[in-house]
């Protein structure tokens, strides 16, 4: 039966992409590979990103003019319910709807150009390229002491806002205290700082709270939350 069919498709002049092979993605893969969502890093509902294939355009999916080979044909002619697509849930594609997408990728799988770029709104932060910021230049810098502050200090600039002046040792030692434990400071701890507050004596105190168990509780408790723990 199927070669029946495969055959009444061959016979036919090329397919149109439009009238017969959009309709069956549209109906059959949008929903779980479209702009809403890309489910395996694959959408199939524009041109640029159906062609640069799975994995967010890892590995291809459509080769032209080889269906055997493409992914897609692979997955929507498959007998195993756990490769199968659209997946198991869901009605498999129909015999008629298989063979001419197997023809239209063997005739080259034409696709009028969409002239839409390649993008992958839903493309999670783990799968993209980590990029280093280029680094604001300041018209005038006396506050920064590292590149973060460059940045904080050029937003400040642009909102014509000068920057606070710097908190005192006391101050210091209690925002630390309660925004990295949650606690208040252990003065015998932060005594060095207090007295005498240099580069050296701020690095010691912060490695003091860092190393402190009460630090790791309080970083779990917004994870324990959304848990309901408790």
């Amino acid at each position: 039966m199927f070669g029946i069919l495969l055959l009444a498709v061959q016979s036919q002049s090329p397919l149109s992409f439009s009238r017969d092979v959009e309709p069956i993605l549209s109906a059959n893969c949008y929903e779980c590979h479209g702009r809403a969502q890309q489910k395996g890093g694959f959408r199939i509902d524009i041109k640029s990103t159906a062609m640069a294939g799975v994995d967010f355009g890892e590995e291809p999916a459509i080769l032209p003019g080889n269906a055997s080979e493409s992914i897609l044909y692979w997955l929507v002619s498959s007998s195993d319910p756990n490769d199968r697509m659209p997946p198991a849930e869901k009605d498999p594609l129909s015999v008629t709807e298989i063979a001419l997408l197997k023809e239209w990728i063997d005739q080259g799988a034409v696709w009028p150009d969409d002239g839409i770029p390649p993008t992958w709104p839903t493309k999670h932060w783990a799968y993209q390229v980590p990029r280093w910021p280029e680094i604001p230049q300041l018209q005038a810098d006396n506050f920064s002491r590292n590149p973060i502050d460059r940045f904080i200090y050029f937003k400040l600039e642009g909102e014509n806002i000068a920057p606070s002046p710097q908190a005192n040792a006391q101050t210091l030692v209690r925002r630390t205290a309660l925004d990295l434990t949650g606690l208040p400071p252990d003065l015998d701890a932060a005594r060095d700082f207090l007295v005498n507050p240099t580069e050296a004596s701020w690095q010691n105190w912060l490695d003091f709270l860092f190393d402190s168990p009460r630090y790791g509780e309080n970083q779990a408790l917004g994870w324990l939350d959304l848990s309901r723990y408790a």
